[in-house]
């Protein structure tokens, strides 16, 4: 993984207006390991992607990183929420883009806002804070990492997959 930045002005506020929706994690198996770790009770974040209908400067930002095939969404996540320790699957962009290799994928979340006290973000074992708006994290397919929100205000991120080919 690698981190970076970019200009924060090239989002606006809007993210906090989408239509965000609480879905569960895609992955029987992971969901069933962090049920037997974590009990019954915990809530990941919510979403908004193509389903929904996303600021228009989303586009202008996923062509920043060089990549194809591109999705985005923007994730929330209200105090409490956490997604622990896990890997990507991409059932659903693998399915729809028709992916032959998975390691061909790539995802960057960029922090929509400056790091709050207890907003969690960790890759591979190292932890990421302190950052401003506009930090990125850029990962090949398969990198171990987990967000949280054990704070008061509510942790904005957008998150693009796609290809390099």
């Amino acid at each position: 993984y690698y981190t970076g930045v970019i200009d924060p002005a090239l989002f606006n506020l809007k993210y906090k207006k989408v239509s965000y929706t609480r879905e569960p994690f895609n992955c029987k198996e992971t969901i069933d390991f962090w049920k037997s770790n974590y009990g019954e009770i915990f809530r990941t974040g919510e979403l908004a992607d193509h389903r929904s209908e996303l600021p228009a400067w989303t586009n202008k930002i996923k062509s920043l990183f060089d990549l194809s095939f591109t999705e985005c969404a923007l994730y929330r996540m209200t105090p409490g929420d956490i997604i622990p320790y896990h890997k990507d699957t991409y059932k659903n962009y693998i399915k729809y883009h028709k992916i032959d290799n998975p390691i061909q994928i790539w995802r960057v979340v960029i922090f929509l806002e400056d790091w709050s006290p207890g907003h969690l973000f960790e890759i591979e074992g190292s932890p990421i804070y302190n950052y401003k708006a506009g930090t990125f994290v850029k990962w090949n397919y398969n990198a171990e990492h987990m967000a949280g929100n054990l704070g008061f205000t509510d942790r904005y991120t957008m998150q693009i997959t796609g290809c390099k080919i």
